[in-house]
């Protein structure tokens, strides 16, 4: 036998019997009286059916006395020590006055009674009871525990040998009265001694939030309410913490808790909700026992009436269950209130949240919400950041103003600390702002923008206007795309100059161009390459915006045309997507150095928006409606020539080779923004050996030009694929031989300077005028206006 059993009311035949089932191992099927073996008698667990209302032990005599001739007298005694050897039977050998209180709790027995006869009668009344523990209805044919003060009270016996219920030790004979100490002492009427305070507190209504005042019990923030304030000092308790036992039984914890109000120069951990205070907690009475709840969690009964749930909540499920939260998804090991009616669980570290709080810059309370119940418009008042659907986390709300906050930025990472107090902990370093008192980006914001911070503590905020970086998160773009750019105003990237202003010994200067310090405003407008990349993308941006700005002025005024609805979805956030580009390919060149063209990181910009735009239609604006390939819409594959954007000059140069001849055609055409020639000509240069080689040396020579003339900001063109390919890739050729280490000198004079591709004919006045050079012509011939055979390729109105 075990004492972890239950005897269950069976019928045989139309006859009663009793049936024995172990609830911690499960049984065999059980077998009829006409079918034991030698292997049954030696199991304990498997007893036949049996009269009802027999003791345990008479029963196993009668089974042993039946199978007599089968079974030797070692085996009867070893099986009826089982029961002499426990702690719940008498001594006596075959005496059985007591029986175990797990299968009735009516100790009442007929000493009398012969072998056969009843032993006793169950006292639980045959009427619907639900158990005290799990909730769940007591049979009343089965054995319980009943209360003996508590009229009705009846807990199951599985449910009353739970760990967190019972701590193993028999409690016959000991008193259970508690010892009633009250809290407080009264003084006169509406006046008060409490046994933590040594002045007199006094009754007090509080009608208006302060939110520098805290209870010193629970450490949370006095509302509005019934409080009792100190009549000297700043002491101040909540009525309800007030009137707080000094000693208590909690349903959570087996032994007697009493309430602990100086916990010296630590802090401790609340065994239930997992956090850390400095407040009031309720600690375990036993030497061996550390358990403590601190002064919310101690407050909760049951049933728990949590304002955010319909029905009453219970402490019924068993410790042994590992249940998930319905508020923060946490399966740890924590405690947890259940609904009996339905599947609702929260923890309570959820629970014991404050349900309505007060926020100073808010006239109404916030509520608290879950974090299912936030939509793509709700955003932290504080932190800036966007409230997670169906996160992890709840959020408080005013449903008036509808001001959305997160909890943290609200309450603080650690609610249950008193301000004002220390604590000294040798050879670690800690951040006195969050639970596991490690920094986090969230904690550091909350303390720079909290107020009542000394100066010397407080922290400054993040660089960039709020406005813009409200503007980002409503972007219509990839949320990676909002993150970075948020990190750009903020100056969250490790760009050189950022690196060096934390004392990170870096070169400042931008490794791609060696001109100026790496900034981000530098690497997204001002680095030559960036520059070619956004005109490889026709996106116009730079002078004709005014003198340089900041990088925040700059990305405010793409913000503003991505708001123009009169052109499509991809003019109006690619810049976001080239922006994203342009960072990827700095690491690239960085870290790997490889270096990408221009033209490439514009394609790659280009279909990422596209594909993006394509997954993400809304029917707010007008379809995208591009293609897959985003090359096949662009405008640098049509055959009109693109003027460049002010303040440049666009240099398209070609070359002739034929094989044999003694020199190399070239040809070049320089025009401005609105179209009009600066400059063009034609020349005669040394043999080639192939065409490659000949396309390099009309590249060297409109280099040259260019510098002649006093040119800066050129954006070249060339219909050689392979040369363009060749010198933004920073490869060698052995057919140009040292000709390449020339181009890359001469490009290097002119910083802001680029070459991209372009299909023969948006080339074709480069190609007109290197045709037209002839072995009577000078070497070297410019024009300042067209001549008449060169006008037929210039396109309307960039005639002259």
């Amino acid at each position: 036998m075990d004492l972890f059993g239950e005897f269950h009311k069976v019928e045989f035949n139309g006859k009663p019997f009793l049936v024995y089932r172990n609830v911690i191992k499960p049984l065999p099927q059980t077998q009829t009286s006409n079918s034991f073996d030698k292997q049954s008698i030696d199991s304990v667990y498997d007893l036949p059916p049996q009269p009802l209302f027999l003791c345990p032990r008479l029963r196993t005599r009668i089974l042993l006395n039946s199978l007599d001739d089968e079974v030797e007298d070692e085996v009867t005694n070893h099986i009826l020590s089982k029961y002499s050897s426990s702690p719940l039977f008498d001594e006596t050998s075959n005496n059985h006055h007591v029986l175990p209180l797990f299968w009735c709790n009516n100790k009442e027995v007929d000493p009398e009674a012969e072998e056969g006869d009843e032993c006793y009668s169950c006292s639980i009344q045959t009427i619907e009871k639900s158990c005290g523990v799990c909730r769940q209805m007591v049979d009343s044919d089965y054995g319980a525990y009943t209360c003996n003060v508590c009229s009705g009270y009846v807990v199951h016996v599985r449910c009353a040998l739970r760990k967190d219920i019972w701590d193993g030790k028999e409690l016959a004979e000991v008193p259970e009265e508690l010892e009633d100490v009250e809290s407080f002492r009264k003084i006169a009427n509406g006046v008060i001694l409490h046994f933590s305070h040594r002045h007199h507190l006094k009754f007090d209504i509080s009608g208006v939030f302060v939110g520098n005042k805290f209870c010193q019990a629970c450490v949370l923030p006095i509302n509005e309410g019934n409080v009792y304030v100190c009549v000297e000092c700043d002491f101040i308790l909540h009525e309800t913490c007030a009137y707080a036992p000094r000693k208590k039984v909690h349903p959570l914890h087996p032994h007697p808790l009493t309430l602990k109000v100086d916990h010296g120069d630590a802090l401790f951990q609340c065994s239930a909700c997992m956090r850390k205070s400095n407040g009031f907690g309720y600690d375990c009475t036993s030497r061996t026992c550390y358990y403590i709840l601190d002064a919310v969690c101690a407050s909760t009964v049951e049933p728990f009436n949590y304002q955010g749930h319909r029905h009453p909540l219970f402490l019924s499920l068993d410790p042994k269950e590992k249940p998930m939260c319905h508020i923060c998804k946490s399966t740890k090991n924590k405690k947890v209130l259940n609904c009996i009616e339905c599947d609702f669980i929260i923890c309570f570290e959820c629970a014991t949240l404050p349900y309505m709080v007060r926020y100073k810059h808010d006239e109404h309370y916030l509520t608290f919400c879950h974090g299912d119940e936030a939509n793509g418009s709700d955003w932290c008042e504080l932190c800036e950041g966007k409230l997670a659907i169906g996160g992890k986390e709840g959020f408080y709300k005013c449903k008036d103003c509808c001001t959305t906050l997160h909890i943290n930025c609200l309450l603080g990472p650690d609610p249950y600390y008193k301000a004002g107090q220390t604590y000294e902990i040798e050879d670690t370093f800690e951040w006195d702002y969050t639970q596991n008192a490690e920094y986090t980006v969230r904690s550091g914001y909350w303390v720079a923008t909290h107020e009542d911070l000394l100066e010397e503590e407080a922290i400054q905020p993040p660089p960039g206007s709020t406005e813009v970086k409200q503007a980002i998160w409503k972007l219509h773009v990839a949320p990676k795309i909002k993150h970075f750019l948020w990190r750009c105003v903020t100056g969250a990237l490790a760009t050189n100059t950022r690196l060096r202003s934390r004392n990170i010994d870096a070169d400042p200067i931008c490794q791609r161009c060696c001109i100026e310090e790496e900034t981000i405003h530098h690497i997204m407008f001002n680095c030559p390459y960036t520059q070619s990349v956004w005109r490889s993308a026709n996106i116009i941006i730079g002078n004709q915006w005014g003198p340089p700005s900041s990088f925040e002025d700059n990305l405010n005024r793409l913000i503003q045309l991505s708001k123009t609805q009169t052109t499509n979805s991809l003019d109006r956030f690619l810049p976001f997507w080239i922006m994203w580009r342009l960072w990827k390919s700095r690491n690239v060149f960085l870290f790997q150095q490889k270096c990408q063209s221009p033209d490439y990181e514009a394609r790659k910009g280009i279909q990422d928006a596209t594909e993006w735009l394509n997954a993400n239609e809304t029917t707010e604006n007008t379809n995208v409606h591009v293609a897959t390939n985003p090359i096949q819409t662009s405008r640098r594959d049509s055959s009109q020539w693109n003027p460049p954007p002010e303040g440049w000059v666009k240099c398209n140069f070609d070359s002739g080779y034929t094989q044999g001849s003694p020199y190399t055609r070239s040809g070049w055409i320089i025009r401005e923004c609105n179209g009009h020639i600066v400059l063009c000509g034609n020349a005669k240069l040394q043999s080639s050996t192939c065409s490659l080689h000949a396309e390099a040396l009309g590249f060297l020579h409109a280099l040259q030009v260019i510098w002649a003339h006093g040119l800066r900001y050129v954006w070249f063109e060339s219909d050689s694929k392979s040369l363009v390919t060749l010198i933004n890739n920073g490869e060698d050729h052995s057919l140009l031989g040292t000709l390449i280490y020339d181009i890359r000198h001469w490009m290097l004079k002119l910083p802001y300077c680029s070459l991209e591709f372009v299909n023969r004919e948006r080339n074709s006045a480069a190609d007109a005028l290197a045709s037209h050079v002839h072995a009577r012509d000078p070497l070297f011939q410019s024009y300042t206006t067209p001549p008449s055979w060169l006008v037929n390729t210039l396109y309307y109105p960039y005639t002259i």
